[in-house]
């Protein structure tokens, strides 16, 4: 017997991933599951950090990225007809949290602190290293740069670098290579 797909089930599991690039790390995983557990046929979820054994009755979505294990949410169903409909549903909706955890464990890889003695070496050289984000904020600078800007560190981090220190014109933005 196959079950019928109920649209305002499929409604919620798009608003839900809707939701997910707003959620900061520590809400993902709960939302998620709180979320699919409303998923017909769905007795229980669960999270496994590391790759477990086969049970009845379950399905397994791996979380893997770039060839690495991230993880595993397992439903328990308490009806596998009912859930039938929406399996390719919540796949997308785990693949689509994958990417997203990715994303940001990527970010927080390039956006993380120079070690200290990366920071030494970034202040003994005699030119001025800054990183810039991809909104064009200054997110590191190194001492050469605060003597050059005339600015400490804590003043310029996160000024956005076409606009300030020098109040560049929007041609440098665009490319051109004009100061005022």
């Amino acid at each position: 017997m196959n079950a019928i797909v109920d649209p305002k089930v499929l409604v919620r599991l798009l608003r839900m991933q809707g939701k997910l690039l707003r959620l900061s790390d520590a809400e993902l995983a709960p939302f998620v599951i709180r979320e699919l557990s409303q998923v017909p046929g769905v007795g229980h979820i669960e999270y496994a950090a590391a790759e477990t054994g086969d049970r009845e009755r379950t399905i397994r979505y791996r979380m893997d990225s770039n060839g690495q294990f991230r993880g595993e949410l397992i439903f328990s169903l308490s009806d596998a007809t009912a859930f039938a409909p929406y399996t390719d549903h919540v796949g997308y909706c785990v693949s689509m949290l994958t990417q997203i955890l990715e994303q940001r464990r990527q970010r927080a890889a390039v956006t993380r602190e120079p070690s200290v003695l990366e920071r030494q070496y970034l202040d003994i050289v005699g030119v001025m290293v800054l990183a810039l984000d991809r909104n064009g904020r200054i997110t590191m600078i190194n001492r050469k740069g605060e003597q050059l800007l005339g600015r400490a560190e804590k003043d310029l981090l996160g000024a956005d670098w076409f606009e300030y220190p020098y109040r560049r014109t929007n041609a440098i933005r665009s490319g051109g290579y004009t100061t005022r």
